[in-house]
């Protein structure tokens, strides 16, 4: 067997089972293809009028087609597909099916891990759907490339977060009642992210970086703002596995201790700013009133935990004073 044969094998040993069911559900679904034949028609259709627009006048089209692509690619990987795979989670919730983690080797964290992945790589196939028709507005006028694929980069960064989060709300739903409200409350906040985004994304096409980072180091910026996205998205992650993880298991460690972890990564990049920008101790005492308000959360979890112990958890817990605390 050659090494390549090795490899290959060793990939489909290791490939999560969840990514596997998900992406075969999905491309044999109506939904993929129709929403991927539909995009591509509609970007023929936009691009070439705007190539007509551009040879009868003189006017600059070339960022308006492209904020006009952005609207639709935002439009189906920011708020149809994250509320896809949100309402398809929520009906498995609902349908009770959560014995069966108890009979299989696949733990929760890799159920989570395999719809989001999968979700992903949805979500990866329309953006390199998009991405060569947008390059192509460069040849028109008022187009930035760089800022086009920095755009593209946090945008495909805020569908991830905005699928984790519809993948979370979904987890809570054990049946129909809740299923229902939770989907509501879902819709809402997506569609509220949605017309935040669009207007983030026209107000960086038409002024640029001034308009998009004012005074502040770009580079600075985007670390502290990837940062902050990669953390909630993980604190999203480990709370959906905790939801559908079995009652006498841990559920609540990884996330303190995580929390521990993003809470002291949050003093960092809040004290980093307030001395960067010499003046702004603002920003120290932002990340303390969102400290107190995460700390209020968790005294509210804490109190609905249950009052035994069982020896499973007990066995986890350290001994050491500092580790314990």
């Amino acid at each position: 067997m050659s090494l390549l044969n090795k490899f290959i094998n060793k990939i489909d040993d290791n490939m999560n089972p969840i990514i596997v069911k998900e992406l075969r559900q999905v491309v044999r679904g109506r939904f993929f293809w129709g929403l991927l034949i539909l995009f591509l028609i509609f970007q023929c259709a936009v691009l070439s009028m705007s190539i007509a627009d551009e040879g009868m006048s003189n006017s600059s089209v070339g960022s308006d087609t492209l904020n006009f692509l952005f609207i639709f690619l935002f439009l189906g990987c920011f708020a149809f597909i994250p509320l896809h795979t949100g309402f398809r989670f929520a009906r498995e919730r609902s349908e009770n099916s959560e014995e069966l983690l108890y009979i299989t080797t696949i733990t929760p964290y890799a159920i989570i891990r395999g719809k989001f992945i999968a979700s992903l790589a949805f979500i990866l196939i329309i953006f390199s759907a998009f991405a060569p028709f947008m390059s192509m507005t460069f040849f028109l006028s008022g187009v930035d490339m760089p800022l086009m694929f920095l755009l593209l980069c946090l945008g495909l960064l805020f569908c991830a977060g905005a699928t984790m989060m519809q993948i979370t709300i979904a987890s809570l739903a054990h049946d129909n009642t809740i299923k229902n409200v939770l989907r509501g409350v879902g819709l809402v906040v997506q569609f509220i992210m949605f017309f935040t985004l669009i207007s983030f994304t026209s107000d960086s096409i038409r002024f640029g970086t001034t308009r998009m980072f004012g005074g502040s180091e770009p580079t600075y910026f985007i670390i502290s703002a990837v940062t902050i996205i990669l953390g909630a998205m993980y604190f999203l992650y480990l709370a959906a596995a905790s939801v559908i993880s079995p009652a006498g298991s841990n559920r609540m460690k990884p996330i303190r201790k995580f929390l521990t972890l993003y809470w002291l990564i949050g003093l960092g990049i809040a004290v980093f700013w307030a001395l960067y920008e010499s003046n702004s101790f603002v920003t120290v005492m932002a990340w303390g009133f969102l400290s107190v308000f995460i700390l209020n959360c968790m005294i509210v979890i804490s109190v609905c935990e249950r009052d035994n112990i069982s020896r499973r958890i007990l066995r986890e817990i350290p001994d050491g004073i500092f580790a314990r605390r």
